[in-house]
């Protein structure tokens, strides 16, 4: 099995394609629909499990339709690479949704 899956772009806003696996005997592509422009997304793991890249999928895939992107990240450390860029705010702290500010 392949350590990494080429990025692919579904054409499609509220589709998100994430990855393959394995269904049957086929390698299929993994689509994630979101039906809405602003998704929420939550990934549970293990420490090193690769919670941080799967979830800088939607990331890219918000920042190439348009969207502005806000990242919860009380962890502080997780999603380093996507503080600074364009269209991208990472908030640090949690409080109400009025009270965020960008890199907070």
């Amino acid at each position: 099995m392949s350590d990494s899956v080429p990025w692919k772009s579904t054409g499609n806003p509220f589709k998100v394609f994430v990855g393959q696996a394995i269904e049957g005997d086929q390698v299929v592509d993994v689509v994630v629909s979101t039906e809405s422009d602003t998704p929420h997304w939550g990934v549970a793991g293990d420490t090193g499990a690769g919670k941080s890249t799967v979830l800088y999928i939607p990331v890219v895939h918000g920042r190439l339709n348009g969207w502005v992107v806000d990242i919860l990240d009380n962890k502080e450390n997780s999603m380093i690479e996507a503080e600074g860029h364009s269209g991208v705010r990472v908030h640090k702290t949690t409080g109400p949704a009025w009270a965020l500010s960008p890199s907070s």
